[in-house]
């Protein structure tokens, strides 16, 4: 079997950036649940391409890891928000 490496999915800033704004929309509640959601999406694509169990979840966490840094920047930086 071969071994299959995707492209990190955390570097795929205009998915990160996308999902982040997405949720900045939304609810707390909304937004955990939106990014479930995406991530699960994520890890079926990731499976249907053959990609190893342990390397699936390894990309996910840490894509999740992006997006909610990339919320963070987003709820920071947009106009009326918290700036230091």
């Amino acid at each position: 079997m071969a071994y299959i490496a995707p492209f990190p999915l955390h570097r795929r800033v205009g998915f990160v950036s996308r999902q982040a704004r997405m949720m900045a929309g939304l609810s707390s509640d909304a937004a955990d649940r939106y990014l479930k959601s995406q991530i699960n999406q994520q890890r079926t694509t990731l499976a249907r391409k053959g990609v190893q169990d342990d390397l699936i979840e390894q990309e996910l966490a840490t894509l999740e890891r992006a997006i909610r840094a990339a919320l963070w920047k987003e709820i920071i930086l947009r106009p009326g928000g918290n700036r230091a």
